[in-house]
């Protein structure tokens, strides 16, 4: 399904406090750091599972009996890490979680500022090397985490404009 920048540039609304006070975690592997922070989430609030690496007659993502949307619906946050971190890199992970009305706990760099508003969700590396203690309170407090509905993902339209201005000037030099 496409996204509508028009829904990512709304906040997401207080849904997700109506929804079980859990994780969703869909993952293939438990590869660093994701075996991390199943590990130290597990601990604070109940997680779970879905996958090829909770089910071994998965093979692959596109051999499960489920969608993604319809389980994310089920839980307040989803657990999406990122499988790297790269400047600039960043997958459907967020957006889909915020398309499920549930709070996105993922890992990216700090530039993924440039991208999506860092105020809607929850970015592990802020709390890596504080060993998670401050998670704990940011998870288990109303407040704070009604915060996160009302912020949209996306501050501004994208605009492409010099994106295609760049490709154009090089095609019409070939």
């Amino acid at each position: 399904k496409l996204y509508s920048i028009d829904k990512l540039m709304k906040p997401q609304g207080l849904e997700f406090m109506k929804k079980n006070n859990k994780i969703t975690f869909i993952s293939s592997h438990f590869k660093y750091p994701r075996n991390i922070f199943y590990d130290k989430l597990k601990n604070i609030i109940p997680v779970e599972g879905y996958g090829k690496i909770f089910d071994n007659k998965i093979k692959d993502h596109n051999s499960s009996d489920f969608k993604k949307i319809d389980i994310l619906k089920n839980s307040r946050f989803n657990l999406c890490p990122h499988n790297i971190l790269l400047p600039g890199y960043y997958d459907e992970k967020i957006p889909d979680s915020f398309y499920a009305n549930t709070i996105p706990i993922t890992w990216c760099d700090k530039n993924v500022k440039e991208d999506f508003n860092p105020n809607c969700f929850i970015n592990l590396n802020d709390y890596i090397n504080k060993d998670f203690g401050e998670l704990v309170e940011l998870i288990n407090n109303k407040k704070n985490l009604e915060k996160f509905g009302n912020e949209p993902l996306i501050l501004s339209k994208p605009n492409l404009e010099n994106e295609c201005d760049f490709l154009k000037s090089i095609l019409e030099k070939i």
